[in-house]
């Protein structure tokens, strides 16, 4: 406009400047009503896309606004990697060993592996909200005792993610509701039911958060058991007590017990252990005459042949008059040792002149 009069040729008075804002105002609202009124030609119907892009540069992405690829081959995209997702939990000051439930969390996350089972390394990296990554060093399975149901079973839960860097140990709604499980969140809770519509777990709003309502712990605390010294005299293979005494006076280290070691302690196995018995009685009967009595019994395989090739041999002692007769065999068959038995019963008998009434072996084959 103030080029306008400037370069109009006439005098500038108050009546034109005036003439040349009047006219200025006509011209920005007609411009502004032929916008409204084209916006409004398309309501009520679909507007009409977009021309297509140039031909050769390809798709136009949503992301970079440039062409040639589409927003998810975007590189200007964040790069996920397949990394989990949680929330973080600034509520919670210190691991005070409860659970709570994160819409917010891919999967279930624990911050120790002291409540977990079957737990096996694992590795992979969580991205919290404030996008900070938190590395997953394991992963395993765990049972819960939801307080709403005290006689049913333990809830198990699997493939839960141990991160030492995590404010509190969360259960995933999303992990749940996959199972086909609802969960309810309201102003006084959280309620978790299974896919027969009964509830199997519930939860308290505590500090903002839904926490999961579990039964107290009923591990039962480990007693350390009183050593005695008669415990330690078994564990020493029963040791006198004496040694046991000066082993506890400093010749050992931590071999402690609280008793004093006794003298005349009481062990009934010292007591079988130390008993003798009283030899045998001589009842036995001796033959009276040759080969009324012969004893036989084969032995082998020996480590050495001997010098016929042979790794057996066979024995007759006549219980009379203690004479033995060998017999070496190749091998430990029937037919050998009959045979070998055979030239023993011949020589004998011919020798003596009596005959072979008992001969006794082991059985053996």
């Amino acid at each position: 406009m103030i080029m306008a009069l400037e370069n109009s040729g006439t005098a500038i008075t108050g009546d034109i400047v005036k003439t040349k804002l009047l006219q200025e105002v006509r011209v920005s609202s007609s411009s502004a009503a032929g916008a409204a009124f084209s916006s409004n030609k398309h309501h009520g119907r679909k507007p009409k896309q977009a021309d297509p892009p140039p031909q050769g540069k390809g798709p136009k992405c949503r992301r970079c606004q440039k062409y040639g690829h589409i927003a998810r081959e975007c590189p200007q995209k964040e790069p996920r990697n397949g990394n989990a997702w949680c929330t973080v939990l600034s509520a919670i000051s210190e691991d005070d060993g409860n659970w709570y439930f994160d819409s917010g969390a891919s999967n279930h996350f624990s911050r120790t592996e002291s409540s977990l089972e079957n737990v096996r390394r694992h590795g992979g990296t969580v991205v919290a909200a404030n996008r900070g990554s938190m590395e997953v060093v394991a992963k395993g399975s765990m049972k819960l005792r939801p307080e709403c149901c005290p006689e049913d079973p333990p809830i198990e839960v699997h493939e839960v993610h141990v991160i030492p860097e995590l404010s509190a140990n969360l259960l995933s709604v999303n992990q749940i509701v996959q199972r086909g499980h609802t969960v309810t969140f309201t102003t006084d809770g959280v309620t978790v039911k299974n896919p027969e519509g009964h509830i199997i777990a519930t939860g308290s709003r505590t500090n903002g958060l839904f926490k999961l309502d579990q039964l107290p712990s009923t591990k039962a605390l480990a007693c350390a058991p009183v050593v005695t010294a008669d415990l330690w005299h078994r564990r020493m293979g029963h040791i006198n007590f004496n040694s046991l005494q000066r082993l506890r006076g400093g010749l050992v280290s931590g071999l402690k017990f609280s008793d004093v070691a006794k003298k005349d302690e009481n062990c009934r196995i010292c007591a079988l252990g130390k008993l003798s018995r009283l030899p045998f009685s001589n009842v036995g009967s001796r033959a009276t005459e040759l080969l009324e009595l012969v004893h036989s019994d084969i032995c082998g395989p020996m480590e050495t042949d001997s010098l016929g090739g042979s790794r057996y041999y066979l024995t007759f002692i006549d219980d009379k008059s203690r004479r033995i007769s060998v017999y070496f065999l190749a091998e430990k068959s029937a037919e050998s040792v009959f045979k070998a038995f055979e030239d023993f019963r011949r020589s004998a008998e011919r020798q003596t002149g009596k005959k072979l009434k008992v001969l006794r072996t082991d059985n053996g084959k």
